[in-house]
């Protein structure tokens, strides 16, 4: 009887108390989808809310939706490098200064370009990742503001 009840004791303790001891190590943390504006133009942004998914970035996805961003803020303005590590789809990147304004952009960059980076022309508090093209499509302009849908 005593042994049943040990057995059945360290069944649960392993069920339910394995996780705290060894907890699962969580995927990086990307908001829920958020809308920009961008000039005139808005997308669907998910949000990189740590360092983890800021480093990662879109790197590993298949694509990327033709209206969808990722959109990177940062705690200060820097010039924040990115780079093109196991992605699969070229992309546009625009900066954006801690004013809320694009500084400039770096376009059609190829996944073949790892492991060149790419660096904002000044300082930068925000930027987005958005599907080649992009930018051009849409007549993003230095100088244009970016507004968020909600304080983030």
């Amino acid at each position: 009887m005593e042994k049943t009840l040990f057995l059945l004791f360290l069944l649960v303790f392993l069920w339910f108390g394995w996780g705290k001891l060894w907890p699962k190590k969580e995927a990086p943390l990307v908001s829920d989808l958020k809308i920009i504006t961008i000039g005139n133009t808005s997308l669907s942004v998910e949000v990189a809310v740590d360092n983890e998914a800021i480093t990662r970035g879109l790197s590993g996805r298949e694509k990327l939706a033709e209206k969808a961003g990722l959109l990177f803020v940062f705690p200060a303005p820097g010039y924040y490098p990115f780079w093109m590590k196991e992605m699969r789809f070229p992309i546009d990147i625009i900066w954006i200064g801690a004013d809320k304004k694009v500084v400039g952009f770096s376009e059609n960059i190829l996944p073949e370009s790892y492991p060149a980076t790419f660096a904002p022309p000044s300082p930068v508090q925000y930027v987005v990742e958005v599907n080649a093209g992009w930018v051009e499509e849409r007549g993003i302009l230095v100088g244009d503001i970016l507004t968020l849908s909600e304080r983030l």
